[in-house]
């Protein structure tokens, strides 16, 4: 009888032990489970600053690049989503933005045109102590195209450092007008930031020689488009 209930407090225990096993191990899942819904939490906020499949991907901006005509930019005053703005800078190297109307950024670099903002900011009274952040969504195109039979044809990438050239000095680089160049009348395209285009036609042989009437200057830009023909004798 002894045996028995002595036998019977053996397996009583066994059986408490193994419930009580069992709750650690359910407390434990509950627990890990827990853990892992809170790290698809974390992960979900992390990822909402992922890039939106099919969305353009912006790289950052090497803060030495010098902006130039036609580059699409976006500038980002932290904690000012409204003084924010992002397009292309115009043909007179400007671009606008809210509250301080239009700043001046081609020839810049990046860091020179993000301290020049925010010293803007500044001297207008309108923030205390900006930060102003630039990034060029699409850099412009930066050559010319040469056309016509009175002037080596091709594309002429111009100095990255400029935004704009001389057409004598243009003319000069490329070797100069042929012979029998219509020099005094070149046609210069361009197109307009509404994507209209404009015909001019440029006497670049007065200008050379420094004749009276001579036009002083007359500038080159990225996207322009030159047609030199030929005289008809």
């Amino acid at each position: 009888m002894r045996s028995s209930s002595f036998s019977l407090l053996i397996l009583t225990a066994i059986f408490a032990a193994s419930c009580a096993s069992g709750a650690d191990y359910s407390s434990n899942t509950a627990n890990s489970g827990t853990s892992s819904a809170g790290s698809t939490s974390r992960g979900a906020t992390a990822g909402t600053g992922a890039a939106t499949p099919g969305a353009p991907v912006i790289m950052a901006t090497d803060p030495g690049y010098r902006l130039s005509l036609g580059d699409e930019i976006s500038i980002e005053i932290h904690g000012q989503p409204d003084m924010s703005a992002a397009q292309r800078i115009d043909k007179t190297g400007a671009v606008r933005m809210p509250y301080i109307n239009e700043v001046n950024l081609a020839n810049k670099t990046v860091r020179e045109a993000e301290s020049f903002i925010e010293q803007t900011l500044v001297a207008q009274k309108l923030l205390k102590k900006p930060l102003v952040n630039i990034t060029v969504r699409d850099y412009a195109v930066h050559e010319v195209t040469i056309s016509g039979t009175g002037l080596n044809p091709g594309i002429f990438p111009l100095p990255r450092e400029t935004s704009s050239i001389e057409i004598v000095e243009l003319v000069q680089r490329l070797g100069g007008f042929r012979p029998t160049a219509k020099s005094d009348s070149v046609k210069v395209i361009r197109t307009d930031d509404n994507g209209k285009e404009t015909v001019q036609t440029v006497d670049v042989e007065s200008m050379i020689y420094g004749k009276k009437n001579a036009l002083k200057s007359f500038l080159i830009y990225p996207g322009d488009r030159i047609v030199v023909d030929e005289r008809i004798f």
